[in-house]
């Protein structure tokens, strides 16, 4: 991450002219970061390591990053993760819905369905129709506390017990790495991503992963792509929001 930063700075490269990849890693460790710092300065305090060492390895995934896990416990990670991001997805959905005031532009139709856990992609077309009511009512600004946390949790911010102001500086950062991974895929095409490549990228946009076909998660991954395309960069509350937006899929 060191070597990606100094040679951004020393070539004047942005964001989003980096492959995705980089973009996920330096993203990705910055995270893990946030979790094993505060660990490694705990065992160091006098006879903490004795107590620390139990609970680092009962709750490996609380305290250390995905380097120290096998494949078997990242994958069941994913799946109780995605179990509690769905449950702030229904929260969200509770709090826009308390919070939504009926306007000619937006159908409350569009923000009453439950999200949904097998879908095929995005309903895009709900999405452009509640775009007014995120330039609004929902702008990020315009968010209250309670409803800032929920969003944090749900793209795995911690939250900490910091003001509003900071939540939002948060989410803010996260949706533009959101936007960037996006405009990579987009430049360099999705074609020759693995099976991995698109779980990580399914999971980072709360689609489901366990159980579900690379046909699928190529579905839902062109369908957020193609969604966030038609959005301005400005849109942040919108954008932070597309998961809610899930198709439901058509099972025969």
């Amino acid at each position: 991450m060191y070597r990606l930063q100094k040679r951004m700075k020393k070539e004047n490269i942005q964001l989003r002219e980096l492959p995705w990849k980089d973009i996920y890693t330096k993203d990705k460790v910055s995270h893990d970061m946030g979790k094993v710092i505060p660990t490694m300065i705990v065992t160091w305090l006098p006879f903490a390591f004795y107590v620390m060492l139990p609970l680092i390895f009962t709750f490996p995934r609380q305290f250390l990053s995905d380097h120290f896990l096998n494949k078997q416990q990242l994958s069941e990670f994913q799946r109780k993760s995605l179990k509690l991001k769905f449950v702030q997805e229904q929260k969200i959905w509770k709090l826009i819905q308390e919070t939504f005031t009926p306007s000619p532009a937006v159908s409350p139709n569009s923000l009453s369905d439950n999200p949904v856990r097998e879908c095929n992609g995005l309903e895009i077309q709900e999405v452009m129709r509640a775009r007014p009511l995120f330039e609004d009512q929902l702008s990020l600004d315009k968010l209250p506390r309670n409803h800032l946390v929920a969003l944090c949790k749900l793209h795995s911010l911690l939250t900490f017990l910091l003001p509003s102001p900071f939540l939002r500086k948060r989410l803010q950062g996260k949706c533009t790495v959101l936007q960037a991974i996006d405009f990579a895929l987009r430049r360099d095409g999705t074609k020759e991503l693995t099976e991995r490549d698109l779980q990580k990228l399914c999971y980072q946009r709360v689609f489901p992963t366990s159980g579900v076909s690379s046909v699928t998660m190529q579905m839902c991954l062109a369908s957020w792509l193609q969604t966030s395309e038609n959005l301005k960069d400005s849109e942040v509350s919108l954008y932070l929001h597309l998961s809610l937006f899930k198709t439901k899929s058509q099972k025969g």
